[in-house]
């Protein structure tokens, strides 16, 4: 009898080691799936805060950015109503035209660079790495 009872002890023991173990296994998978996606979700958030950081920072440069565009606006302004007055007492000179432009020409490229420099860093880019061979690239730089 203490030989039967010792084996179904054993029978049972080895049964409820064997459900102890799948009820691991089974909250070891739910957990690793839990934490990849609370990672997914952290990546996520991670990319909206900083999208949401850009757009903050663009918005308080907005004030700076509407001066630093407003002052070549009001030069071309300033010449092209020069321009006028002088064309109406037909006193403009071929100088004082030539002048005017290149202030002009001045003021767009000023606002073209400013432009420019706002699109580079609204741009909504993730970089990727990759490996690259340094040595051939130099040499595929060289003449």
């Amino acid at each position: 009898i203490d030989k039967i009872n010792l084996n179904r002890t054993r029978l049972y023991r080895t049964r409820e080691l064997k459900i102890s173990q799948e009820i691991t296994t089974k909250m070891n998978e739910e957990l690793e799936r839990r934490i990849e996606e609370r990672s997914k979700e952290l990546s996520k958030t991670q990319v909206q805060l900083s999208k949401a950081s850009k757009l903050a920072t663009l918005g308080e440069m907005a004030a700076g950015l509407a001066h630093e565009i407003n002052q070549p606006l009001t030069g071309i302004s300033f010449v092209a109503t020069s321009f006028r007055k002088l064309m109406a007492r037909q006193k403009l000179t071929d100088a004082e035209l030539e002048s005017g432009i290149k202030d002009i020409e001045l003021s767009v490229k000023r606002m073209s660079q400013i432009i420019s420099h706002i699109r580079i860093f609204a741009r909504q880019e993730t970089l990727t790495f990759r490996q690259v061979d340094i040595i051939e690239t130099i040499l595929a730089r060289l003449p």
